[in-house]
């Protein structure tokens, strides 16, 4: 079984960042518990730059995405806090939740890779996913 980055930490992690709590730690403790029995490894996938990376999201997906994501965002406790709006506070939210996603990757004990991605070189992410997987037995090649 493979564990990709957005099982492990995207909705739930950025939830517990948005509301201010303090326990994405021990949610990633009580996640490693709850999947250790079926042998997981984690590929994470970290964008270079977490802000340029938010900025071509929003690009991508447009003017509106990006201001309902933003006055989303901007009632957060985690966003009022830190008076963060507007576009630009939707992109330091996102660079903030990569970091801190960046700290519990490292606290995790489970077989892990990270690999910095260029949106010009998915071909090396993938190949670089294959070869770890097939490395940890969880992926074997016909």
């Amino acid at each position: 079984m493979c564990i990709l980055e957005g099982s492990a930490f995207q909705s739930t992690v950025r939830f517990l960042m948005e509301q201010e709590r303090e326990d994405a730690h021990g949610y990633v403790v009580e996640f490693e518990r709850a999947v250790r029995a079926v042998s997981p490894v984690l590929v994470y996938l970290r964008p270079t730059d977490a802000t340029d990376h938010s900025r071509g999201i929003a690009a991508h997906r447009g003017e509106k995405w990006s201001a309902d994501v933003s006055r989303y965002l901007e009632k957060t406790p985690y966003a009022l806090g830190r008076k963060l709006q507007g576009t630009e506070g939707m992109h330091r939210l996102w660079t903030d939740y990569a970091e801190l996603c960046d700290g519990l990757f490292e606290r995790m004990s489970m077989p892990k890779l990270s690999i910095s991605i260029e949106p010009s070189d998915l071909e090396s992410t993938f190949r670089r996913s294959v070869d770890f997987l097939e490395s940890t037995g969880h992926l074997r090649r016909p």
